[in-house]
């Protein structure tokens, strides 16, 4: 089983031009660095699964995602990724490598909108992590529709941060 994380504005969107097109949301990052890392047991790990624009959308100081597995997918067998991060062609390819490790805990899909097409309609999708930005912003990529597929199950108290009024939801797939 693989969960979603994913912040995305009124009308879906991402990303523009390979970057956030918000502002940075320190509360926000914050929610996405404990809800990968954290585990319920300390020996364990959990696994970032991303494609290969959105690794490379991360500033290098901080790639890979500390004390995260990160698995980037690319149809480039050869792009070059340091040698702790695992490299992989497709979605099922990422999740077997889940299996061979007892050492990982949860896995989370964190972009792009590609990968995200892929996996919400993947047997093993749990739950989403949606940050829901109240506004629009300009976007060249989406998070695909969803409504359909899930169903909320929580909700938080709305924040605000840089003029920018967001809440974090958790939708369960819809089995």
């Amino acid at each position: 089983m693989f969960d979603l994380v994913v912040a995305c504005e009124s009308h879906r969107g991402i990303g523009r031009n390979n970057s956030l097109p918000w502002p940075r949301l320190p509360r926000d990052v914050q929610f996405f660095r404990d809800l990968t890392i954290k585990t319920t047991d300390p020996g364990k790990r959990n696994t970032v699964v991303m494609g290969r624009k959105t690794w490379q959308s991360i500033p290098p100081k901080f790639r890979p995602l500390p004390k995260r597995l990160n698995i980037v997918l690319s149809r480039n067998s050869t792009l070059p990724v340091p040698e702790a991060v695992l490299l992989a062609n497709n979605l099922d390819q990422a999740l077997s490598f889940l299996g061979a490790d007892d050492k990982l805990e949860n896995c989370f899909i964190i972009g792009g909108a590609n990968l995200y097409e892929q996996a919400i309609i993947h047997k093993d999708c749990d739950l989403l992590y949606l940050t829901d930005i109240h506004q629009p912003f300009e976007c060249d990529s989406f998070f695909p529709a969803f409504d359909h597929l899930f169903d909320l199950i929580a909700q938080s108290e709305n924040h605000q941060e840089g003029g920018i009024d967001y809440c974090f939801k958790t939708y369960k797939h819809r089995a």
